[in-house]
């Protein structure tokens, strides 16, 4: 439950929190951002369309992520398990991969939605809405609920597969492995004792002694502080871990938002995968097209991973040395 409430509260505050740089990213990689925002006219209104869908979404692709990530990250390690003596980077990416598999399967249709939403243009929209020549191909969908009918009626084949490449190379290969590392050595220096030790539990045994927990027992701040202190920890490891994930995994975000926008409407043109469109962006507008938004992302994802993970490890800490406290009572 600790883990469940606190991935969910996390989530949801930063994705509120840099929802509108997460806009910004999607229209600069849109493929008709040149049309849909004419010399920038548009570009920074409505940064927060579509955010119903993904706040809907959040609550429990988080919990099931972070649900998944732990038990599994605590069975990989067990003593029976056959990675058991192997580098712990390896039980944090088959950990996080599978984690990321799962939440997916919830929040890959609201990404969708969420990012056709993210690209319309309303005060454009509304400046056009007289024409008559206006087509209705042409049209994007204006709401979410529009969004979410323009998916159902259009779903791409290559669509979860790009959601789910982006997702877990970016989970897997970079950013969780980097995150516990830089984690277990920068608690280490700054003296941790939540949350360091190999079972990743609560206060109540972290040290051999009881020496620290009759302390904590008596003076709240002492608890509050070590608490704090595994948040700034477990929050700057995630963004140095996020930004490096993000910036080498731009190509394939790139890719993934050209396949999400797709609605399909040329029907002569055929669906590409992940690869296939990387290869095909390259080809017609450049290699640099590839990290559009790339230090955008980089940035935004610093600084949702370090409020996620450290608000995250900090109220888990503090969730669940709260059960261990009623339980003695």
């Amino acid at each position: 439950m600790d883990t469940v409430v606190a991935g969910a509260l996390a989530a949801f505050t930063v994705d509120l929190l840099i929802y509108p740089l997460d806009t910004l990213k999607t229209r600069l990689q849109a493929p008709d951002y040149a049309t849909r925002f004419p010399s920038g006219r548009g570009l920074y209104g409505g940064l927060y369309q579509g955010v119903g869908s993904v706040i809907i979404a959040t609550l429990p692709a988080a919990g099931l992520f972070f649900t998944t990530y732990e038990e599994a990250k605590s069975l990989l390690a067990s003593s029976g398990s056959p990675l058991a003596n192997a580098p712990p980077a390896l039980s944090h990416m088959l950990a996080s991969s599978t984690a990321e598999l799962v939440s997916c399967l919830v929040l890959t249709p609201a990404e969708i939605i969420k990012q056709r939403a993210q690209v319309v243009n309303k005060q454009a929209d509304r400046n056009a809405s007289s024409s008559s020549t206006k087509s209705s191909a042409a049209c994007p969908a204006t709401t979410a609920a529009g969004a979410a009918k323009e998916v159902l009626q259009h779903a791409q084949p290559g669509e979860p597969k790009a959601k789910l490449a982006k997702e877990t190379v970016k989970h897997a290969a970079d950013k969780f492995p980097i995150y516990e590392s830089l984690r277990e050595r920068l608690g280490k220096w700054a003296g941790l004792k939540a949350g360091t030790h190999k079972e990743d539990g609560g206060v109540d045994d972290v040290r051999s002694s009881e020496d620290f927990r009759r302390q904590a027992s008596q003076d709240e701040t002492s608890v509050a502080a070590e608490f704090g202190k595994a948040g700034l920890v477990a929050g700057g490891s995630a963004a140095i871990a996020g930004s490096f994930a993000a910036v080498v995994t731009t190509p394939i975000d790139v890719a993934k938002t050209r396949i999400m926008l797709d609605t399909g409407a040329d029907e002569a043109k055929k669906p590409l995968g992940v690869i296939a469109t990387m290869k095909d962006i390259a080809v017609r507008e450049g290699w640099k097209a590839l990290m559009k938004g790339g230090a955008l992302r980089g940035a935004w994802t610093a600084l949702g991973a370090g409020v996620y993970l450290g608000s995250y490890e900090a109220g888990r800490l503090w969730w669940r040395d709260r059960q261990q406290r009623s339980k003695k009572a």
